[in-house]
C-alpha cells in the first residue's frame, strides 16, 4: 500500500515525496482527487477509482479486482 499525498501547499511534502507522487500521477493517469489505483507487483493497473466515493464502495471495489485475478 502506498499513499500518494499531492496537497495544494506543496511545501508540506518533502520534495524527493514530492517527485515520487507527480512520477506516480503522471504514470497512472491521475487527474481527479482522490484517486485510488490498484496495481500488480509488475505495475500494471488492475482498477482505478476517481474522485470522492463513500467508505463503503470500496470494499466491493477491492473485492471486484481481486476476484478477477
Amino acid at each position: 500500500m502506498y499513499k500518494a499525498d499531492s496537497p495544494r501547499d506543496k511545501s508540506l511534502v518533502d520534495s524527493e515525496t514530492r517527485n515520487v507522487n507527480e512520477g506516480l500521477s503522471i504514470r497512472y493517469g491521475q487527474s481527479k482527487f482522490p484517486t485510488l489505483v490498484m496495481v500488480n507487483g509488475k505495475g500494471n493497473v488492475l482498477g482505478k477509482k476517481k474522485g470522492m466515493y463513500l467508505v463503503e464502495y470500496y470494499y466491493p471495489f477491492f473485492n471486484k479486482i481481486i476476484a478477477q485475478y
